[in-house]
């Protein structure tokens, strides 16, 4: 029963060395949504580019979950060199620990 995880937890999905640049993270914070169908792989939702996510090699957080009822965006600036802002969702994370 260790394979079963909870639906909506944080995971961390690894980034190749060949996808990434020098300073880029390791590693994409993601929402886990179940295993792939067609792979050996999970599922995964990327909020930063709204896409779903299909990879092997990840970390759950299982003491973290998506909220998914909270609807608030927050500006971020698209570009350095243009003015324009663009409107993107926040991370939200509810966090729980065991009080026992």
């Amino acid at each position: 029963m260790d394979h079963f995880r909870i639906f909506s937890c944080i995971t961390y999905a690894y980034v190749p060395y060949e996808k990434r640049r020098k300073l880029d993270d390791k590693g994409e914070k993601c929402a886990f949504l179940g295993v792939s169908e067609t792979s050996k792989a999970y599922k995964l939702f990327n909020p930063l580019i709204e896409k779903l996510v299909t990879n092997r090699d990840i970390v759950f957080d299982e003491k973290c979950t998506w909220d998914w009822n909270r609807q608030q965006s927050t500006q971020v600036p698209y570009d350095n060199d243009v003015e324009e802002i663009v409107s993107m969702p926040k991370n939200f994370i509810k966090c729980y620990s065991n009080s026992r």
